[in-house]
């Protein structure tokens, strides 16, 4: 109730996208008029995403999965809302997904590491921008790869990626150097892996990529390596040498390769 001469009345504790109607009446002593014409009214706040992860400062590694959240103001929270994100600190966007405005994403990071990334949450008009840039680390190769020549094949063993949910990794090899074209597959707890049916007095190339998911690390350190035929060279008797007959004479080889007893 207010007062006769007043003509506003502020309606305060309402909740916001709740539609509320309105009517007024003349008071006269005790004696009431007709209900005015109903009037109804949904208080609200403006539209508004705010990206609250990523934050910035964050380090999210290429092929891990992470959750992009958002909160959303507004009555219209039933719509869809577009993810983007950036690699060069908002200069330009990349579409990641077109999905429901639930406030959370899980995002499978893709290949384009940066220093300088951010996430962008667009709904309808208005757009939520992570408040500051994070990291996208690249996929850490192998170290430590070596190559161990066999007769027609040839070993190759590296150090496991320091990289997290490292699936596995890829064996690449090549008759020419920096040109390489996948051999082989092994898992992530595998860190050895044996070519075989190769040509000997040929050198091969070899290099290892890490995967994760479906993303993969730069080549690592690239290593060479000559499958060579078994052979010995004798070293006594070779040939010139006047032995005794009747006399026990030692025989001395070195032998190449791979040499059976």
């Amino acid at each position: 109730m207010v007062s006769s001469t007043a003509t506003t009345y502020n309606d305060a504790g309402l909740g916001n996208c709740s539609t509320y109607g309105y009517a007024v009446a003349t008071l006269v002593g005790s004696i009431q008029s007709v209900v005015s014409e109903e009037v109804s009214a949904t208080p609200h706040v403006a539209d508004a995403v705010v990206v609250s992860t990523p934050a910035g400062g964050e380090s999210w590694q290429v092929g891990t999965t992470h959750a992009i959240i958002w909160i959303p103001t507004g009555c219209n929270t039933t719509a869809t809302v577009s993810i983007e994100y950036s690699v060069n600190a908002g200069a330009s966007w990349t579409s990641v997904a077109t999905v429901a405005n639930t406030g959370s994403y899980s995002w499978l990071v893709p290949n384009t590491p940066t220093a300088d990334a951010r996430i962008r949450v667009m709904w309808d008009t208005v757009a939520g921008i992570s408040s500051g840039v994070f990291t996208i680390t690249p996929i850490a190769p192998p170290t430590g790869v070596t190559a161990t020549a066999g007769s027609g094949r040839a070993t190759i063993q590296w150090t496991a990626s320091v990289s997290e949910s490292v699936s596995g990794y890829e064996i690449y090899r090549g008759i020419t150097s920096g040109t390489l074209s996948l051999v082989g597959q092994v898992g992530a707890a595998t860190t050895t892996y044996v070519d075989m049916g190769l040509l000997n007095e040929t050198t091969y190339f070899y290099a290892i990529k890490t995967i994760v998911g479906t993303s993969a690390s730069m080549f690592s350190t690239e290593v060479s390596v000559m499958p060579t035929a078994p052979r010995l060279v004798l070293i006594f008797p070779n040939g010139g040498e006047t032995l005794d007959g009747g006399t026990v004479t030692t025989a001395t080889w070195n032998s190449f390769g791979e040499v059976g007893n």
